[in-house]
């Protein structure tokens, strides 16, 4: 196995937007508790909107019976109006749970201070440490034993340097020799922190 190996890649905003938002979705804590609560808070609200239909079909007889339409548009409209509304918020709970994070992430990409983040970066592994650069001149230098966490899955390299940040590599970025050796490398520093998903 070689000793080193300078890996140059390109990282888009789709690549990047795509692999922070899976790194929230399936290795954050945070992310996945924000994921449980909207779709807990999506189903509470579906569940009293279909309360408040059952409420009034009890009171009818038969049901859609013109005095069931009497009862809820009764009161101008305001118990139509619970019923549209809490299903609705139902339903915007439930898309935000599937569609979080990456909503954020892409007005984050946006913003011209963050455009460093985009852009041809290089890489070099070693049995010592990690070295990124960027076209933008920024230079970071990342021991072994300073990362908690690593990913492979299908798409990305994922190596979390602090909780919840974490450098991405787009695998479709690389060559074929380039992924072997940083996985050889990755099982030679840090086996017992490596995780290869099948996702």
């Amino acid at each position: 196995m070689r000793k080193y190996m300078d890996i140059n890649y390109t990282v888009t905003q789709e690549s990047l937007i795509n692999g922070m938002s899976l790194a929230l979705r399936k290795f954050s804590k945070g992310g996945k508790a924000t994921i449980i609560a909207f779709t807990m808070i999506g189903f509470g609200l579906m569940c009293i909107s279909l309360q408040l239909i059952w409420n009034i079909t009890s009171e009818c007889s038969p049901l859609f019976s013109a005095n069931y339409f009497n009862i809820l548009f009764s009161q101008n409209y305001s118990k139509l109006f619970i019923i549209v509304a809490t299903f609705a918020g139902g339903i915007a709970f439930f898309v935000n749970a599937y569609k979080f994070p990456k909503g954020y992430f892409k007005k984050w990409a946006k913003k011209p201070m963050n455009q460093s983040a985009f852009g041809d970066k290089n890489i070099t592994l070693d049995n010592n440490q990690i070295t990124i650069s960027s076209n933008q001149g920024n230079r970071s230098n990342i021991t072994w034993q300073t990362i908690s966490r690593i990913f492979q899955t299908q798409q990305f390299f994922f190596f979390e340097v602090q909780e919840n940040n974490f450098i991405i590599i787009p695998k479709n970025a690389i060559t074929h020799e380039e992924i072997r050796y940083i996985d050889e490398t990755i099982k030679q520093n840090a086996q017992s922190r490596y995780q290869i998903m099948n996702y």
